[in-house]
């Protein structure tokens, strides 16, 4: 028996960098199956490191998630 339980599936495609030096080098989209069923869709971005040569950087980003720049910032109505 596993001591994992599957949350979801995803897939990584090569991505176009277009000349950007920090651009990850793999993206693509995931899949997150929640306790209760439901689904959550999200990115994955995935870079190879100069410092770790045996390594694998990953990302995970949430499908609509607000940038940074606008968290917490207030809406004037």
């Amino acid at each position: 028996m596993s001591d994992y339980v599957k949350m979801g599936n995803g897939m990584l495609f090569p991505n176009n960098k277009d000349g950007k030096k920090v651009a990850p080098i793999w993206t693509g989209p995931i899949t997150i199956v929640n306790k209760d069923g439901s689904e959550r869709r999200g990115r994955l971005a995935a870079w190879t490191s100069d410092k770790h040569k045996n390594a694998i950087s990953i990302q995970l980003s949430e499908a609509n998630a607000p940038s940074q720049a606008t968290q917490g910032d207030e809406i004037p109505f």
